[in-house]
């Protein structure tokens, strides 16, 4: 298993529109992470009904203004 992240994220990436979760690109995310080196934490599922401002997903390390739209066009 993954080792859990430290205490409290470094920024959460919330949603900017309403409507329902359709999709998540796990591989995206995941290239994402890798190429930042962050740590991120699913917020939300395929189905679910978001209203702005719903955190997505938490993160550990990286830069927020860097990877913050980057991670949230992964939700589709």
């Amino acid at each position: 298993p993954a080792p859990s992240p430290p205490e409290g994220p470094d920024h959460c990436v919330c949603s900017n529109s309403v409507g329902y979760v359709q999709s998540i690109d796990l591989t995206g995310l995941q290239s994402t992470a890798k190429k930042h080196a962050l740590h991120i934490v699913l917020r939300v599922r395929p189905g679910e009904f978001l209203l702005p401002e719903a955190v997505l997903a938490e993160v550990w390390g990286g830069g927020k203004q860097l990877t913050e739209e980057e991670i949230r066009r992964r939700f589709l």
